[in-house]
């Protein structure tokens, strides 16, 4: 099953797939079951990555 909240990020990451080709990218794929605490923690661990 997919998550609709994931059409968002995925359609602007196509429509630049060019631009954005060779970079590392992280999309939020989920709506209601994350909270901000948990993306501030992945985000802390991979930052400068």
């Amino acid at each position: 099953a997919a998550e609709s909240a994931a059409a968002g990020p995925l359609a602007g990451l196509l429509k630049e797939r060019d631009t954005m080709a060779g970079k590392k990218v992280g999309l939020i794929m989920s709506g209601g079951n994350s909270d901000r605490e948990m993306f501030r923690d992945v985000l802390a661990r991979n930052v400068g990555k």
